[in-house]
């Protein structure tokens, strides 16, 4: 008996096809439409800085542009009803996780395990998020906390603009008021977010256990906490360079939609959070590009992972361009300034890039002699998560590598923290050495394979131990001091001294004087160059003042007659630390008011 049924079953994806069609033609018209309807009046308005030349075109149009490319691809999408042909070979270059078995640490556990390091990660990203913030996070406060949402988005005053941390940090502190805690609570959402995300990431190249114990060296890692109570987007452009590399080594695996769509969303708001995102663009299609010869190599057609490849790239490219098109004009006349002053970051093959990298890296564990096998197993696990997993691993390496290639050429300099994307990699590296050396010892029948998946685990502990006794120095300080340095000049200053504080501390006295009680400043004199300084020094009574200064490089890059100048006349009586290298507030007196200081004190223990 022939089923009634079947010509509706059969008619099904034609009226799906229809439906798809329509819809796509209904998006066409509606973006032609919000794309005509888009006002100008508040882009002409928008802020800008003063010293930029006029924009080399209207970003407004450009923005309407992207919204008509757009109509025009959903325009064809409906009259061709085009879809991608189906993916039936999945890329044997990019193969699963290593073997596992019931050795292995079970589903739920690594569940409840994995929640554990979750909420530990959460206490110590909240614990003292309320310390001082350093100088560019006072920058972002002040630059955009206040500002309408709008002119957060389109308005690009600085390349301190994280656009999706700015965005978050402007909600944030609508919400909860304005505080420490509250402008760096998007970086520890994204923080804590991390966490999970590189949980999964490994499990693409080794067991449960292995990768448990990546996300916990990933939870108490101190460059982690640092920047996840850094109100910046460096842990969110982290989170989305982990994540979407995840995805795509996934997606090469075994081909889905949804894989792809969290791809480009992933991608699009990795761009969202810095431009740099374009570097994680890059190695994705070299990533890309070495997928498909592995495929013509083994005969494979090409067409179908081309296309998807080619449309995931496009769409994401074409996202970020989107987001920001209104802005373009003004990151064009803005961007040769970042990096250009050795002052912001370091030459790559120098001895203060070698001291600065030496210091970061042993600062994350408290007895540094760590560091160096921690280096060492990352250096020979690269090689094994490569054969584990190459399309994760050659996508997180080659981020750090294009980075580095682009400012090289450019001839800029390089901050450590552009380096930061190459942290999950040195830990999942790390990681992969520790299980393949617990189960080479599991085939030699040394241990169990179960003891060799807690060896493993073990060890990931042992180093996050390390780790956690590097904390309690990072906890005691923070990032640049301007709460202690201010109590100190006010209680120094009731003896008659006025307070010469020096660029870049300006901007964070500005801050935290009100905030600590000081509104009469008439006092304190802000220096940002040579001539304020001659102007400062007239203004002070003969061997009397203070001096602040912080960031001394920075300084001495802007001005070198300056920092020559507070040398010769000015003394270090004390230093406030800050865990930002080079953050501590030096405060100073003039030599001759050194000296008389000096010759009172001791006055006074003879009088004592």
């Amino acid at each position: 008996m022939i089923d009634a049924r079947t010509p509706a079953t059969s008619a099904e994806p034609e009226r799906t096809a229809r439906a798809a069609r329509i819809a796509f033609l209904v998006a066409s018209v509606v973006l032609v439409m919000f794309a005509a309807a888009l006002p100008s009046g508040w882009y002409d308005a928008l802020p800008r800085n003063t010293n930029l030349p006029p924009r080399p075109f209207d970003g407004m149009m450009l923005l309407r542009m992207t919204f008509l490319v757009q109509a025009l691809v959903f325009a064809a999408l409906a009259v061709t009803g085009w879809k991608p042909a189906p993916e039936r070979h999945s890329l044997r270059a990019a193969p699963s996780s290593s073997p596992q078995g019931n050795d292995d640490v079970s589903s739920n556990h690594a569940v409840a395990i994995l929640a554990f390091i979750i909420a530990v990660a959460i206490v110590f990203r909240v614990y003292r998020l309320g310390s001082d913030l350093w100088l560019d996070e006072i920058a972002t406060v002040g630059t955009y906390a206040a500002r309408p949402l709008a002119e957060v988005y389109a308005a690009y005053l600085s390349p301190g603009n994280h656009l999706l941390n700015s965005l978050l940090l402007k909600i944030s502190v609508a919400v909860f008021g304005e505080s420490e805690w509250s402008v760096r609570l998007p970086a520890v959402a994204f923080g804590v977010a991390t966490i999970p995300a590189m949980y999964w990431a490994a499990r693409l190249a080794m067991s449960r256990a292995a990768s448990l114990g990546a996300a916990l060296l990933l939870a108490v890692s101190y460059h982690h906490i640092f920047f996840s109570q850094n109100a910046r987007g460096y842990s969110g452009h982290l989170f989305f360079t982990l994540v979407s590399s995840a995805l795509l080594a996934s997606a090469l695996r075994r081909d889905r939609l949804s894989k792809w769509v969290a791809y480009v969303l992933s991608m699009t708001l990795g761009f969202a959070v810095l431009m740099t995102t374009a570097f994680t663009l890059g190695a994705h299609v070299i990533v890309g590009a070495i997928a498909l010869a592995s495929r013509w190599r083994d005969g494979i057609s090409l067409r179908p992972l081309a296309m998807r490849l080619g449309i995931a790239f496009a769409a994401a490219g074409f996202f970020a361009f989107q987001v920001y098109a209104v802005s373009i004009p003004d990151v064009i006349a803005i961007y040769p300034t970042i990096y250009a002053v050795q002052g912001s970051g370091y030459v790559l093959f120098s001895r203060e890039f070698a001291t600065e990298l030496i210091r970061g890296l042993s600062a994350g564990f408290a007895v540094g002699i760590v560091v160096l096998p921690f280096v060492a197993a990352a250096a020979g696990g690269f090689i094994i998560l490569i054969r584990r997993n190459w399309a994760l691993a050659s996508s997180l390496a080659l981020v750090v590598a294009l980075t580095v290639a682009f400012l090289l050429i450019r001839g800029q300099s390089i901050a450590p923290r552009l380096l930061l994307s190459g942290l999950p990699l040195a830990i999942l590296s790390c990681l992969a050495t520790v299980d393949a050396a617990a189960l080479l010892l599991a085939r030699r029948g040394v241990v169990s394979r179960f003891r060799a998946r807690a060896l493993t685990f073990g060890v990931a502990a042992g180093l996050s131990a390390a780790s956690l006794l590097a904390l309690p120095r990072y906890y005691s300080a923070p990032k640049q001091p301007y709460r202690s340095a201010i109590r100190y000049v006010e209680v120094q200053r009731r003896s008659g001294d006025d307070v010469v504080v020096v660029y870049p501390a300006v901007g964070g006295f500005r801050y935290y004087l009100p905030r600590e009680g000081v509104n009469d400043t008439r006092a304190y004199h802000f220096v940002t160059d040579a001539s304020d300084y001659d102007s400062a020094l007239r203004s002070l009574a003969a061997d009397k003042g203070l001096l602040v200064t912080t960031l001394f490089r920075v300084l001495h890059s802007a001005s070198p007659e300056l920092t020559q100048r507070i040398d010769q006349d000015w003394v270090a009586v004390t230093v406030f630390r800050g865990t930002l290298g080079g953050g501590g507030m030096t405060i100073w007196r003039r030599r001759g008011a050194s000296r008389a200081k000096a010759a009172e004190t001791e006055r006074s223990r003879d009088d004592g």
